[in-house]
């Protein structure tokens, strides 16, 4: 088998599996069986979502191809190459989080998303406070990074919400509908 490109980045050490925020919601990993609960939350947000994920240009998916999602999803984390949790209010999952490791060495980008039912009450903010406090704690992470295009400006709140400063800003590929191609770093340090 031919790969093209690099080889993907590893992290040696792996985040928590599972933590909680305040308002009762829990970060996880996902498991197989969160495919319906998945399904459900892209579905409801489709409209929402459209205008900024790219991933979204293959929705509707099955229970089955979220399945296979998710199985893609545990093999990376087991990897070291990529740590997908889903954002849960009891069994109810209300959005998706991770890492990512496409920046380079020493730093980890945190993406994410949320229902539309839920933006607006500060999950979010919450979320990516810990997934930052929780990367910033990683031996070898150094700085935190999200990516946001410039005509994104919820996602971009939430970066300075949770501290992280603008470093970067570049013109990139339009990825989604709402894109501007105009692409925003925001970086937070470990202190």
């Amino acid at each position: 088998m031919t790969t093209d490109g690099p080889s993907p980045r590893t992290l040696d050490a792996r985040p928590p599996e599972s933590f909680e925020v305040e308002g009762g919601f829990v970060v996880r990993r996902y498991r197989v069986s969160d495919a319906a609960a998945l399904r459900d939350a892209v579905t409801e947000s489709l409209d929402h979502l459209r205008p900024w994920m790219p991933w979204i240009a293959h929705e509707p998916q099955s229970v089955e191809q979220r399945e296979d999602l998710i199985r893609a999803w545990i093999s990376e984390w087991d990897a070291g190459t990529g740590f997908a949790m889903g954002i849960f209010a009891g069994d109810d999952c209300i959005g998706s989080t991770g890492y990512h490791l496409r920046s380079p060495e020493g730093s980890i980008e945190i993406g994410y998303w949320l229902s539309s039912q839920h933006e607006g009450k500060g999950i979010m903010t919450r979320v990516v406070t810990a997934l930052t406090d929780n990367a910033l704690f990683l031996p070898g992470v150094t700085c935190v990074e999200i990516v946001t295009d410039e005509a994104n400006q919820r996602s971009a709140m939430v970066a300075k919400r949770c501290g992280f400063e603008l470093a970067e800003k570049f013109t990139r590929e339009r990825e989604a509908p709402g894109d501007k191609g105009i692409g925003l770093r925001w970086r937070k340090m470990r202190l």
